[in-house]
């Protein structure tokens, strides 16, 4: 079903974030579904991590817990992370970032990184990462996150020409 205009607003960093708050920039931990191009591409302007290669098949919660230990938002190609079952919201001590884009296509991975980035990740303060999801492609990205009441809130967001706009999704 088509989404009617109406229901998109626009979007910018002044809207949520006084520019005089001390934040912690993002920091990524990628996981093993993560090109080593990407992370050479990532690293040239964001922190990032990852396993060395002898470690490269740890078990996803132990990767998890090892991203959020150290602090850093996960980075990921597996979509298992998305799923609410598995990880749920409520019990997560980070952020998770899926890439809803396949493995062989690196191009595409750093897009829609790239999206998430300039779009929301780059102002979105490390802090405030705990119970955070995003799941992107080249067009667009949804969050999922712990709203201050302890509800679970949904965005899509996309470009629109110049612009950032957001729309609220059902919970």
């Amino acid at each position: 079903m088509p989404i009617p205009d109406d229901d998109w607003f626009e979007i910018s960093d002044d809207m949520w974030l006084d520019p005089r708050f001390k934040r912690k920039k993002l920091k990524l931990f990628a996981d093993a579904q993560i090109p080593q191009t990407v992370i050479a591409e990532i690293a040239k302007k964001i922190p990032i991590d990852s396993f060395s290669s002898a470690k490269r098949r740890t078990s996803d919660p132990s990767v998890l817990t090892h991203a959020h230990g150290k602090g850093f938002v996960l980075l990921t190609l597996d979509q298992d992370f998305w799923n609410d079952r598995k990880y749920p919201l409520h019990s997560l001590n980070g952020g998770i970032i899926y890439i809803a884009e396949p493995p062989d296509r690196p191009d595409q991975i750093i897009r829609a990184f790239s999206l998430v980035y300039v779009c929301f990740a780059r102002s979105y303060p490390l802090d405030w990462w705990k119970r955070v999801k995003v799941k992107a492609t080249v067009a667009e990205f949804e969050i999922k996150m712990r709203s201050w009441q302890g509800k679970v809130a949904r965005y899509r967001i996309k470009v629109r020409g110049d612009r950032v706009v957001a729309r609220e999704l059902e919970c």
